[in-house]
């Protein structure tokens, strides 16, 4: 790894820089050599001295192994003397840099001095903090990317009644005032979070900052700018068992910052951090306990702050009105939370309830208004570990039944059906409930779940395949759509767990007979792939889990379905995220791409057969007994046309479908979708053509057959073909593998028996040839005219058939190319046109010839045109003459 800069860059050619670099990689060398501590302040020194000689540079040399070097001398384990002089040395570097290469490397030097506060000794500890407020204080925002990690440094070492607590307290302090507020406590939090010792002196530094006199409102920045991170912090720090000042202090910040009648966070954040004050209740520690009953019935509030929101005139708080009016309600909520992740849990044994478990609980919760009410009573609930697995598993065997049920309702309930009877409001608060109830089945039931909705998909498939294309009810497609709306709307249920759900799925399937698996497989890729054209969107971090269920996929005995269904999913996954995939991740992308596309041009030969065994000539094979198997002439185009535009031609890739060839299917996804998709996987590498152009060149040698046959039965394959020759060659990097086949195919005698569609795609496909290429094109284009075939066998008709045939793809090609782009090649084509007019005035001759003139005057401008219009002029004026003598002999024969 190279942190060469532009001011490195440009020190490059400096030799006393140069000098600088071996010197200091020198220095930097004798640590490995180290074996005592004393070793250790040698070599510091000497670090130390070079970077003195050289103090002129801002930029210091050899960074990341300087800075490792140092933070290994910082280590507790050894002499403090060590660490004064590693301190000397910061110093010496921090002092020689600017404050912009601080900033620039601020992450680097931090690396070891951050941790070494709460261990080192007295003597250490004053000067670590002078590097602290001079050096590292005055950078002010550029902080934020190691702030946390400064924080727990400090916080570590903040100890009541230690030594330079109050320096610390003042650092911390200057260090709010000097970044934002929002981002300081969201990164407090974040220590809280994740590092036990500082939790204890962060949650009192949060609380010595809060200003009782004002609300929590007025002082929000206290929470950070995430919820979520502070509502984490807050769980874990009542979930700290083994520091029970950790939860006493989170208890005091609960009654003093977040009263439960302020309302500053939402229900689903109060219900995690009153499940977490339960966990407390079970310690039976008086003390924390006393904060929980105080928070819950609201003793501690003045009268003053209740009256001013509620206008009430009362000296002091009536905990049991308070209770019912703002804990009541959210601690029913967090005791069915509670409740429902212990029934997901069956093997769970809960202590049975007391005697007085048949009172409602509502008359439980208002019975007791003493503080020492055991709230514990609440959560002591039998349950009959085996009625309950045995009802949760008739359940998840109904569960299909159940989601097409909730279907229908989702269905009906539209809230822009016209003559709904049904307010929007109501619509809504049942589709809530719907939301509702099948997100309490993802949470521990995510396999049977996503089997559910496997089979609801693969039932209403089948029932569109079973009914004609014409009358397809439309009941069916809006129960498929609100499949997705409902998946869509669940909450905190991803992508990434629906793929991972479907791997499951599949593995358990290993058992079942192939061709059930088989299904499940085309349903789930099915259903996957509406799900995120819906969705819109894919995770940077979905593709190792989607690379498992491909791989699984991709067994020689999987049907065709599969393979196409998994094209269109990577497709739409590098489409969506061309640059977002991990380099370790890239080559793995790369070989189940190529993979697939094998199997995709494997499907593409499978109708085609060899004509001779002793070349490997290959063709389509078409039976000659089938209907539609004659030649394709232009008149039957439009018939043809509204025939096909009358079919269902949609691709829905079900194995039980005869509505298209699997080789015509492959084809079209093929024109589709492969070369943006080997385009954008393959962006990066440098030797593309040579990686990609043998499969290429392959699948081309696959799909020209289907371009030489003429009959009206493979006209959909044609076309399909075409369209992935013309995708094909609008990359110049695959023209090997396509213009040789291409050029033979223009010459083809079947060439233009096709429909304008085809011709058109073809015009393209012959200008993308001749495009940015040496002038070979057109010469051999040329060449060929003269390559008429002559001889006893051959009589003179068939001799001018020949050049007709030639001379018409001449003008062909003139007429694909760009306006003005076959300027270079004007003097060949001007006598090329000479020749050809020295042969006889044979009419079907001279008719291709004066095709050729057309083609010219289109692409090519007038200026450029001015070498041509001799000839021309000279043969409209042959034209009129001959014109003139077949009137005249018209006129004397009447006469």
């Amino acid at each position: 790894m190279s942190l060469m800069l532009n001011d490195e860059v440009a020190l490059g050619n400096d030799v006393r820089y140069k000098s600088f670099i071996v010197a200091i990689e020198k220095v930097l060398k004798q640590f490995e050599s180290s074996t005592e501590w004393a070793d250790l302040i040698t070599n510091l020194v000497k670090v130390k001295k070079t970077i003195e000689n050289y103090s002129q540079f801002h930029s210091i040399p050899k960074r990341i192994t300087l800075s490792k070097r140092l933070a290994q001398c910082l280590h507790p384990a050894l002499p403090f003397g060590v660490h004064l002089k590693t301190l000397e040395v910061y110093e010496t570097i921090f002092q020689i840099i600017d404050k912009y290469h601080l900033q620039r490397d601020i992450i680097l030097y931090s690396y070891g001095l951050f941790s070494l506060l709460s261990d080192a000794a007295l003597p250490v500890k004053p000067i670590l903090l002078t590097l602290y407020e001079t050096y590292f204080l005055p950078l002010g925002e550029a902080l934020n990317p190691i702030l946390t990690g400064f924080l727990i440094g400090l916080f570590s070492a903040l100890e009541e009644g230690a030594d330079y607590y109050n320096r610390i307290i003042i650092l911390l302090d200057n260090l709010a005032n000097r970044i934002d507020e929002f981002y300081f406590y969201t990164c407090i939090w974040s220590a809280i979070n994740f590092v036990s010792i500082v939790r204890y002196s962060a949650i009192t530094f949060i609380l010595n900052h809060f200003d009782k006199r004002k609300n929590m409102s007025d002082q929000i920045y206290l929470i950070g700018l995430s919820i979520e991170t502070m509502v984490s912090a807050v769980c874990t720090c009542l979930h700290d068992s083994g520091q029970p000042l950790v939860q006493r202090s989170i208890l005091d910040f609960l009654l003093t910052c977040l009263p439960l009648h302020r309302k500053l966070l939402l229900k689903i954040n109060m219900v995690k951090i009153i499940n977490g004050t339960f966990y407390i209740l079970l310690q039976r520690d008086m003390t924390l306990n006393r904060r929980i009953y105080t928070w819950f019935l609201g003793a501690n509030q003045l009268s003053e702050d209740i009256t001013n929101e509620q206008h009430q005139v009362n000296d002091l708080i009536d905990s049991s009105s308070y209770f019912v009016t703002h804990t009541q309600e959210i601690l029913i909520e967090s005791l069915r939370s509670l409740l429902e992740l212990i029934s997901m849990k069956p093997t769970l044994t809960i202590v049975k309830l007391d005697n007085d478990d048949n009172k409602p609980m509502t008359s439980i919760i208002d019975s007791h208004r003493s503080s020492t009410w055991t709230l514990t009573k609440l959560i002591r609930i039998k349950i009959n570990t085996n009625d309950l697995s045995d009802a949760r598993q008739s359940i998840l065997n109904k569960l299909p039944l159940i989601l097409s049920s909730l279907l229908f309702i989702w269905k009906t309930l539209s809230i822009n059906q016209i003559n709904s009877i049904w307010l929007a409001k109501n619509i809504k608060l049942i589709r809530d409930k719907i939301i509702e109830f099948i997100s309490s089945l993802t949470k521990s039931n995510g396999v049977s779940f996503l089997r559910a909705i496997i089979l609801c998909w693969g039932e209403r498939k089948q029932q569109q395949q079973q009914q004609k294309p014409s009358i397809i009810q439309r009941d069916n497609v809006n129960e498929i759509q609100a499949l997705i709306d409902i998946l869509m709307n669940i909450n905190n249920y991803t992508t990434n767990d629906i793929i991972y759900n479907m791997n499951k799925l599949l593995r358990n399937l290993s058992t079942t007979n192939n061709k059930k698996k088989q299904n499940y497989i085309v349903w789930c890729l099915q259903f996957l792939l509406a799900y995120l054209e819906q969705q819109k969107n894919v995770s940077i971090d979905c593709w190792s889990i989607l690379a498992i269920m491909f791989k699984e996929c991709l067994s020689p005995s999987m049907s065709s379905s599969v393979t196409f269904l998994i094209i269109r999913i990577l497709s739409f996954y590098v489409k969506q995220s061309p640059f977002m995939v991990e380099k370790r991740d890239l080559k793995d992308l790369q070989d189940v791409t190529i993979k697939v596309l094998e199997n995709c041009n494997t499907i593409v030969a499978s109708s085609l057969e060899q004509t001779n065994w002793l070349r490997k000539n290959l063709q389509v094979r078409i039976t000659q007994s089938e209907p539609n198997t004659q030649r394709i002439t232009t008149d039957s185009f439009n018939e043809l046309d509204r025939s096909l535009n009358n079919e269902n031609t949609s691709l829905d890739f079900d194995d039980n479908s005869q509505s298209m060839n699997s080789s015509l299917i492959a084809l079209t996804i093929l024109a589709e979708h492969i070369t943006k998709l080997l385009d954008i996987i393959y962006n990066l590498t440098d030797e593309k053509d040579r990686i990609i152009g043998p499969y290429l060149q392959n699948l081309v040698n696959n799909v020209m057959p289907y371009v030489r046959i003429h009959v009206s039965l493979n006209v959909p394959s044609y076309r399909s073909a075409s369209i992935l020759l013309l995708n094909i060659s609008q990359y110049s990097y695959t023209k090997k593998t396509w213009k040789k086949e291409v050029f033979e195919h223009l010459f083809d005698i079947g060439f233009f028996q096709v429909d304008l569609l085809t011709l058109n795609l073809w015009k393209i496909i012959i200008s993308n040839m001749i495009t940015d290429e040496k002038p070979t094109s057109f010469r051999d284009v040329m060449n060929r005219i003269n390559a008429v075939q002559t001889g006893l066998l051959f009589s003179k008709e068939q001799e001018y058939e020949q050049r007709v045939m030639l001379i018409k793809r001449f003008a062909f090609v003139i007429y694909s190319s760009e306006k003005d782009q076959c300027n270079r090649h004007l003097p060949d084509i001007l006598e090329c046109i000479a020749d050809l007019l020295k042969l006889p005035q044979v009419p079907i001759v001279y008719t291709q010839i004066y095709l050729v003139f057309r083609a010219l005057l289109i692409r090519i401008s007038n200026k450029n045109f001015i070498s041509f219009w001799p000839i021309l002029i000279a043969e409209l004026i042959q034209i009129l003459l001959q014109l003139e003598q077949d009137l005249l002999f018209d006129i004397e024969g009447d006469i």
